[in-house]
């Protein structure tokens, strides 16, 4: 192996990175160009350009249980090498956020895969965060209804 990764300078070994499976679908340089040129100027317009108007709001999520990452071989220089990985019931706590381009953001929703919270979870966590429960783990209406009220609140908007 050693001897062929010196004749083959553009190889390297790395390692991978989770990706889950509700992600890989959506990121196509379709929907890309979509957002971009129909989405985010029309909204750029209508809030003038002003960044402090602007905000970045994402579900993302924490892996509780560490996973061993593998190595694999790969392109040198490339960065991100993703593989699909299916979170363990209770492995995984989703949660909101959003951020403006002037630095000013919104304190976290998690969501926590269960029935009801125990209030440790909670220790340390950003202050004005906010906590749901529901056994899929996942954001659901009344959940992002909830996350977007306490949005409203922490960025005060115009009618």
């Amino acid at each position: 192996m050693k001897n062929f990764l010196l004749r083959r300078q553009e190889i390297s070994v790395t390692t991978t990175e989770s990706l889950h499976s509700q992600e890989r679908g959506g990121f196509t340089p379709a929907s890309v160009a979509q957002f971009f040129f129909l989405i985010y100027e029309s909204a750029l317009y209508t809030i003038q350009y002003n960044p402090a108007k602007l905000y970045r709001c994402d579900e993302t999520g924490i892996t509780i249980v560490q996973h061993k990452h593998t190595k694999i071989l790969g392109l040198e220089g490339k960065r991100q090498i993703s593989f699909v990985q299916s979170a363990d019931r209770g492995s995984f706590v989703p949660f909101a956020t959003c951020l403006s381009p002037t630095g000013h953001f919104i304190p976290p929703l998690l969501v926590f895969p269960r029935k009801c919270v125990q209030h440790e979870l909670m220790n340390g966590i950003p202050h004005g965060s906010i906590h749901a429960c529901h056994f899929s783990g996942w954001i659901q209406s009344e959940i992002f209804t909830h996350w977007f009220l306490h949005s409203i609140k922490h960025t005060k908007p115009t009618k």
